[in-house]
């Protein structure tokens, strides 16, 4: 006949009894967490009081002091921690050290969605906090951590793979992808309705940088012409550079040709309103003159 083990409280522990996810204390005090998923089943109390039963006899079996049974609800297992009342209040509990264990009667009564339990693990962690699951006795914490860290970084993949394709998409049918916006332009409209307008004060200034660097002046000439005459630098700034003259000079959307980087380079022409013609901004290009020292 097998001899009942003991847990670290030295209180005799059933054979059928939950592996507590963590060995960091003993657990004297734990706060369950019930949740049903439909409104049908938040009118009638279908499962909750089952769930609840089931914890409060668990719990007086093994020895440990309830300090509350918390719950949600009509929710389902998908939103975060803090769009589901009842395990914001655990996890409340959990960071105020208030208890040793949360006790559940499955694991899918946290969450279904890979991210929000990897969460709900790393906050119990963090506050060396155990988790039971009555159904699920075999698990630990080695492996649900490795299990949902690796299932949600999967995830993250996935959306940031299927966020990349859409922007690539949009801005290959000359959309706004996202991103920083040019000296010269702004962004008028909003989601798919957004898109570039010309700023024509600063068009001029854009127009002015082409003729000179056309005409052989160097970027840093460009840049000390426009101080001398107060020109505002790009986001307000005092002080034009090299840097910022070259910017400009070499950037195909003055020319109406939208550049998106996400992994290869994507190039829309005609996808914005140009501030140069093409002629223009080819013979600006490096290479294609000898700049001198001096701006026409």
């Amino acid at each position: 006949m097998a001899r009942p083990t003991r847990s670290r409280a030295g209180r005799p522990r059933k054979p059928w009894a939950p592996k507590p996810t963590t060995t960091s204390r003993a657990i004297t005090r734990v706060v369950g967490y019930v949740r049903v998923s439909t409104g049908d089943q938040a009118a009638e109390g279908y499962g909750l009081d089952a769930q609840r039963d089931a914890i409060s006899k668990y719990a007086a079996a093994a020895g440990y002091e309830v300090v509350s049974i918390l719950g949600d609800e009509g929710l389902s297992g998908t939103p975060s921690p803090e769009d589901r009342p009842g395990l914001a209040g655990v996890l409340e509990l959990v960071a105020a050290g208030a208890v040793d264990a949360v006790v559940v009667t499955a694991l899918d009564r946290v969450g279904r969605r890979p991210a929000v339990a990897a969460a709900f693990f790393e906050a119990l962690d963090a506050a060396s906090t155990q988790f039971l699951s009555i159904t699920e006795p075999a698990m630990s914490s080695e492996l649900l951590r490795g299990l949902f860290a690796g299932i949600a970084a999967d995830e993250r993949r996935r959306i940031l793979e299927r966020t990349s394709a859409g922007r690539v998409a949009k801005a290959a049918r000359g959309g706004y992808p996202g991103g920083g916006i040019p000296y010269g332009y702004l962004l008028i409209g909003a989601r798919k309705d957004a898109r570039w307008a010309i700023v024509p004060e600063q068009a001029a200034v854009v127009r002015r940088i082409f003729a000179a660097r056309a005409a052989g002046a160097t970027y840093q000439a460009i840049a000390d012409l426009l101080m001398a005459d107060g020109v505002p630098a790009p986001r307000g700034g005092p002080t034009w550079t090299a840097a910022a003259t070259h910017r400009i000079a070499t950037n195909p959307a003055y020319a109406g040709t939208r550049r998106w980087r996400e992994g290869t380079e994507t190039l829309v022409r005609g996808a914005l309103e140009a501030i140069v013609d093409d002629a223009t901004f080819r013979r600006c290009q490096p290479g294609t003159h000898k700049a001198v020292a001096t701006a026409a």
